[in-house]
């Protein structure tokens, strides 16, 4: 289910973030501190999080991550690319 500003399941946000299912349920977990987790929610059981959320999470994990080599990232331009996929009505998942 994809609705306007929303990406909806583990696998398009995985897609958008160009990272696992399996890494974006460990970064949304409990167990994962507050300042680095996920901020994803959930509608009716589907795990959801919406743009300007997932691009503000982007933008604090290049800073927080910023001159730190060797550890796991999203990768460069996935806050672009997931608003300019959404943006012309594609489908996040290629």
């Amino acid at each position: 289910m994809e609705m306007f500003g929303v990406l909806s399941g583990w696998r398009q946000i995985a897609a958008a973030l160009g990272r696992s299912e399996w890494w974006c349920r460990r970064l949304a977990s409990e167990d994962t501190p507050a300042d680095r987790r996920l901020p994803v929610y959930y509608v009716a059981g589907i795990p959801a999080i919406d743009l300007p959320s997932i691009r503000a999470w982007l933008d604090g994990w290049r800073v927080r991550r910023e001159g730190r080599k060797g550890v796991a990232r999203p990768r460069a331009g996935a806050a672009k690319r997931v608003i300019a996929r959404h943006s012309v009505g594609r489908s996040i998942i290629p």
